[in-house]
């Protein structure tokens, strides 16, 4: 069984340490990405996610991105079938 999992996408790298260090002390693995895309953990450029389950717990995303904001990017893992609930995941 895997650690508890959380990737963060966030162009701010200071954003990305400050979260790090919080979910280092609560013991999660963590998945940290400064520029936008639609699936970060498996890289493809498939239109359906064809994974069997969530590839983390909890995702946080950043609004302001230079190619599309954070709503933009749930829109489009939503649209490709990412099998994380909506509720597991945040923009800030």
């Amino acid at each position: 069984m895997r650690k508890k999992r959380v990737i963060i996408i966030d162009v701010d790298l200071q954003v990305l340490e400050t979260l790090k260090t919080l979910f280092d002390k609560l013991d999660y693995e963590l998945l940290t990405f400064n520029e936008p895309l639609t699936c970060p953990v498996y890289m493809e450029n498939a239109q359906k996610c064809h994974k069997h389950d969530p590839c983390a717990d909890i995702v946080i995303i950043d609004y302001y991105m230079p190619q599309m904001t954070g709503l933009q990017l749930l829109e489009s893992q939503n649209q490709r079938g990412c099998k994380l609930s909506i509720i597991n995941k945040a923009i800030i």
